[in-house]
């Protein structure tokens, strides 16, 4: 539609299902470092799904997407989808490094 773009003070982000008002920056409203911190250590000692990061994120405040990826380096386990594991550009921006890693595949008959 014309005349519906948003103005760039308006962006918006997404959380767990809801639209949320970020500041004026863009950034998520729920980055703070020491929340992130807090969070990395807690699911760093009990896996979890997407879901309940989410959930725990909006409990503590805490932005669970940058939460989850600073946990990248010290997981002993990732899940994440093939798509991610296999193109190099998307591997590379999650600094995930396959070599000497043991990869297990589910649903591998998708891949062409």
């Amino acid at each position: 539609k014309k005349g519906s773009a948003r103005p760039k003070n308006q962006a918006r982000t997404f959380f767990a299902g809801e639209t949320l008002k970020a500041p004026s920056s863009s950034a998520c409203p729920y980055y703070n470092k020491s929340g992130i911190k807090r969070f990395k250590d807690m699911i760093l000692c009990e896996a979890e799904n997407i879901e309940a990061l989410a959930s725990i994120g909006k409990e503590m405040e805490t932005c669970s997407y940058y939460a989850s990826r600073a946990s990248l380096k010290e997981a002993e386990l990732i899940a994440i989808p093939y798509t991610s594991l296999l193109h190099q550009g998307t591997r590379q921006s999650l600094d995930i490094s396959v070599e000497g890693a043991i990869v297990i595949i589910d649903e591998a008959h998708n891949i062409a």
